[in-house]
């Protein structure tokens, strides 16, 4: 007897609008921290890297003039991720003046509540604390976590024109049937991807 392949949880992903909301929120708050936090929300919002990605990512990785960061992901699997235009001058005011203003570390985010222990970085648990403060304070519904900006970035690249088959090598997944997990389209977006498609007369 065959058993049933287990569903799974439909993850959720961030509107355009409340992407906005949560960066804005954590813009507006007092502190270095969410300083920090929102440099590093905008980085899970336009490279959808990993949790483990980001808070292990070296300063040896990003390359902030030719606009890339180069990384060994999940599965020891070595991969480019650009950095989009929008990204690169929160980058480039990290780097400039917040970074100096931390602690020396090899790691390019370094937490400013960090220890010894960690080297300077954000633990797994800081940063998903991190996301799910800045979520829930900025009064987005559902659950917060990284993983989600994840789903966010393939989902908006989609709905941007690119092909699946780029946005695979950008999520540095081995199979297509795995990128199509990422992906949350609706009506709407299926109707607007033909209408470019096939625009009127």
């Amino acid at each position: 007897m065959t058993l049933p392949s287990p569903v799974r949880p439909r993850v959720e992903f961030y509107s355009d609008a409340e992407a906005e909301a949560i960066i804005e929120w954590a813009a507006a708050q007092p502190g270095f921290r969410w300083q920090v936090g929102r440099v590093l929300l905008l980085t899970l919002c336009y490279t959808g890297l990993r949790l483990n990605e980001l808070v292990n990512l070296s300063t040896e990785e990003v390359d902030l003039d030719n606009r890339r960061i180069s990384l060994v992901g999940k599965g020891r699997k070595p991969r480019v991720v650009p950095i989009p235009h929008p990204l690169v001058a929160p980058l480039r005011e990290y780097v400039d003046n917040m970074r100096p203003r931390l602690p020396a570390s090899a790691y390019f985010f370094i937490n400013p509540r960090g220890n010894r222990r960690l080297r300077g970085r954000h633990g797994p648990r800081a940063l998903y604390d991190l996301v799910a403060k800045a979520g829930t304070s900025a009064g987005v519904p559902s659950r917060h976590f990284p993983h989600r900006w994840r789903h966010s970035y393939a989902t908006d690249l989609i709905r941007r024109g690119v092909d699946i088959h780029v946005v695979q090598r950008l999520m540095g997944h081995s199979n297509i049937a795995t990128t199509s997990r990422y992906l949350h389209l609706s009506d709407a977006d299926l109707l607007a991807a033909v209408d470019r498609a096939f625009p009127e007369d």
